[in-house]
């Protein structure tokens, strides 16, 4: 009961992209806000800003924010373009279906199941600002119930170059390098039960702009781990959030920037049909955040 707009798995796979926020740059109602080489804010509602944190991101069910700071870092998500099936885009509030923080729109990036995409990926890239890319996936199946993924990837540049900066401790380091890794592990009993793991990291070098100035990320790192379970017309999951900033630190003054935060989620739901025109969708969300 939403108005949603779609970018297909194919569209993703031949355009190079840095960050999943620029497959969506061109869809209608979509603010997108470039302030690096990897860096974008993106909301669907208005109200950008410099530190956005309003658009839900979300991975396979899996919010993907920075725990304590809700804040979207799309560069931070480990999730290789040949590995996303599509894009979901909800350009309204979203509560009724994907529960709280959703009331300023939703950006859902849904993966392949290792059962619809078995096959061995590589993707190398270059281009300006020094920029080198390299994307690896595989995907296989033990048996008939099983199936398994693995995916990574590593790209370094070099960010734009400010003119003028003053009244900083110390000099930027221009430099962008991340890389990440993922691994899923599905499993598949019977028809209409199925059984997911996943697990991911990434670490990130780049700078990073926030309310209260510029941020030098150093070896910045973000982790997660996720269990869902899928029965018939019930969803269940849970899954933990949890980052590291390195040696981060803000240019203007110095200060380190800590963070050794974390978030853990329930949740269940339900759908329920009450004759031919009416079904119902009901659930609870439990939200632990430990900054």
């Amino acid at each position: 009961p939403a108005s949603i707009a779609v970018v297909q798995g194919e569209e993703i796979k031949s355009r190079p992209a840095l960050s999943v926020a620029e497959h969506i740059r061109d869809l209608p109602g979509v603010d997108l806000a470039r302030t690096g080489l990897v860096q974008n804010n993106v909301v669907v509602r208005g109200f950008n800003n410099i530190f956005s944190g309003a658009l839900l991101s979300l991975t396979d069910n899996r919010i993907a924010r920075v725990p304590p700071l809700r804040v979207n870092t799309y560069q931070f998500i480990p999730v290789t373009s040949d590995d996303i099936e599509r894009i979901e885009v909800v350009l309204g509030p979203g509560s009724a279906l994907y529960g709280p923080n959703s009331a300023n729109g939703v950006m859902h990036i849904i993966t392949h199941s290792p059962f619809n995409s078995v096959g061995t990926s590589a993707k190398v890239g270059l281009g300006g600002r020094d920029l080198r890319k390299v994307e690896l996936r595989h995907t296989g199946l033990v048996n008939e119930q099983l199936g398994y993924k693995i995916s990574g990837q590593f790209y370094s540049g070099t960010d734009w170059e400010s003119q003028g900066v003053s009244q900083e401790t110390r000099e930027r380091d221009f430099g962008v390098e991340r890389k990440s890794a993922e691994f899923r592990l599905d499993y598949r009993p019977v028809d209409d039960l199925q059984a997911i793991f996943a697990a991911g990291y990434n670490e990130g070098d780049h700078i990073e702009l926030t309310g209260l100035g510029a941020g030098q990320v150093q070896g910045w790192g973000t982790n997660f781990v996720q269990a869902r379970l899928l029965y018939r017309d019930w969803f269940a999951q849970v899954f933990r959030n949890w980052s590291s900033a390195g040696d981060t630190y803000l240019l203007g003054t110095g200060t380190q920037i800590i963070d050794r935060s974390s978030l853990t989620v329930l949740q269940l739901q339900h759908n329920a049909a009450l004759g031919q025109r009416q079904r119902f969708t009901y659930g609870i969300d439990g939200l632990l955040t430990r900054p």
